[in-house]
């Protein structure tokens, strides 16, 4: 018999911004596993604090860039952090076991 092995293709997007404010980071970002057009999952640290996000908010440039995904693909929130610098970092994570995708890192202060 033959068989088709399907290439699992590793996601891949962008941490775009990361503020800070009094004991908090603000995220945005995207993310796209091409695997799937549906949203997946995006973890982000604080130092070694994660906190997971579903990137399906509408994003009119990333769906006008990958029509194929859609525009259902941001990621933003707010995420508590210990105030000082702090190592902030988001990944992408695949859907069909593929390799897990750093979107990012920025160190900040938190004041």
């Amino acid at each position: 018999k033959t068989v088709t092995i399907p290439v699992v293709k590793s996601p891949f997007g962008s941490l775009d911004s990361v503020v800070t404010s009094t004991g908090k980071v603000s995220v945005t970002g995207w993310a796209i596993d091409p695997n799937t057009s549906n949203p997946i999952s995006v973890h982000v640290y604080v130092g070694s604090r994660v906190t997971p996000f579903t990137a399906n908010v509408s994003r009119g440039d990333v769906g006008q860039a990958f029509p194929a995904s859609g525009p259902n693909h941001g990621f933003a929130g707010d995420i508590s952090g210990v105030s000082g610098t702090q190592q902030v970092c988001a990944y992408a994570i695949s859907v069909a076991g593929g390799s897990n995708t750093t979107l990012g890192c920025k160190t900040v202060t938190i004041p």
